[in-house]
């Protein structure tokens, strides 16, 4: 019984630890000053890293235009776009440049992973760098340019920040709220205590030669940027965080699409944070605080599920100590304000912070993703999507041929 009991404390502990992660982070980070990267002046000889950009689109081939357009926009010369059309209708596309390189598989891929290798392996040409996007993606003109400037600073591995494309519903509203915590304080945040930014699945940069052996006889099945970023970090590389790298990701806007979606995440996430406590471990070991961070946030619970706990272990110690569950009290309130912050220093949307009364709706459909999440091990769980916009319908400007 004994036993039981200190493991209760331990388990308690931990999940004590995650609720005052972000105000950990927030201190760090006030001590630290980021790297100022060195202007590209493309005018006096500034050179540009050629980059492969791979679209990996599944059955969705209307949503793909949008973001090739948003691609032919770009401020940026030296580049390749890959469309790897798995299970498409190619007859739709239609792109007059001799840039866009549509590739068209067999049979099925039916993988992310594989569809990128696929690309890889049909380059027209050696590239230094590939960037990857999902094909409801749009993309900033400016995108191409900032990942230029960090990779020409040195950095191997680099996130841009996703933004909502749409926010149409209170679901997109709230789906956009846990994005903002996740980019200030496991990306913003975290690279700025002189850790790495956590990847996102799109929007994300890497040196064609790391990649190369990151992947190297590996067969990833879901959840390929868990691996990816574990690897990155264990290698001893710190991914760099670039918010001015700005992509726009579509947010599920029904709770059949929230379930689906989440049911996907959630397996990834059970099925790779071990990884978290090899690279911990190593970052003790070696005084490293990149790994050290890293590990700590890759151990991390999704939110609902942790801060669900912390509710469990209020109401349990009402019942223990009141000593106790006063401690929980200020654990969750500090928490909860530490979200609010977060969405305050991304810049909120006045409908978001209004769409937050719904929260415990979204909540809701998170553990229904949590109750199916064998499914994932079963069958490709892909998230319908459905906002057919174009780059012009975000930034307001208006839209030319380009």
């Amino acid at each position: 019984m004994q036993a039981l009991y200190a493991i209760f404390l331990l388990f308690q502990a931990y999940i004590s630890f995650q609720l005052i992660l972000p105000l950990i982070l927030i201190v760090l980070s006030a001590f630290r000053k980021l790297k100022i990267l060195p202007a590209q002046d493309f005018s006096r000889g500034g050179s540009e890293t050629d980059f492969a950009v791979i679209i990996t689109a599944y059955k969705e081939a209307d949503i793909v235009v949008p973001l090739v357009d948003s691609l032919i926009k770009q401020k940026y010369t030296k580049y390749t776009v890959y469309v790897v059309a798995d299970e498409c209708d190619t007859s739709k596309f239609n792109f007059e440049n001799d840039n866009i390189k549509v590739l068209k598989p067999d049979g099925k891929i039916g993988s992310k992973f594989k569809s990128i290798l696929y690309a890889i392996e049909n380059f027209t040409h050696e590239h230094e760098a590939l960037v990857i996007f999902d094909a409801d993606n749009l993309v900033h003109p400016e995108f191409l340019r900032v990942m230029n400037r960090y990779f020409k600073a040195g950095y191997k591995a680099i996130q841009g920040i996703r933004l909502p494309k749409n926010l149409d519903t209170d679901n997109a509203r709230l789906d956009a709220a846990g994005d903002m915590f996740y980019n200030y304080y496991d990306r913003r945040l975290c690279f700025k205590a002189g850790s790495s930014s956590a990847l996102a699945g799109s929007g994300m940069g890497f040196d064609l030669n790391l990649y190369g052996k990151l992947l190297k006889n590996k067969i990833i099945v879901g959840g390929f940027d868990k691996v990816l970023q574990a690897e990155i970090v264990m290698m001893g590389y710190r991914i760099a965080f670039a918010p001015a790298a700005v992509v726009y990701d579509e947010k599920v806007s029904k709770g059949a699409q929230v379930v689906k979606q989440r049911t996907r995440w959630l397996n990834s996430w059970f099925k790779y944070f071990l990884k978290g406590f090899v690279i911990l471990g190593t970052g003790f070991v070696k005084f490293d605080i990149n790994r050290v961070l890293f590990g700590i946030m890759l151990i991390r619970p999704p939110l609902f599920i942790f801060t669900g706990f912390s509710v469990f272990f209020l109401i349990v110690n009402v019942f223990i100590s009141p000593l106790i569950t006063l401690y929980w009290s200020i654990l969750l309130i500090l928490f909860a304000l530490s979200f609010l912050f977060s969405m305050k220093q991304e810049k909120a949307d006045s409908e978001i912070w209004k769409s937050m009364i719904k929260m415990p709706v979204f909540v809701f459909y998170l553990f229904l993703s949590l109750a199916r999440i064998r499914r994932a091990n079963k069958k490709f769980l892909e998230t319908e999507h459905t906002k057919l916009l174009y780059i012009e319908d975000i930034t307001g400007k208006e839209r030319n041929s380009g």
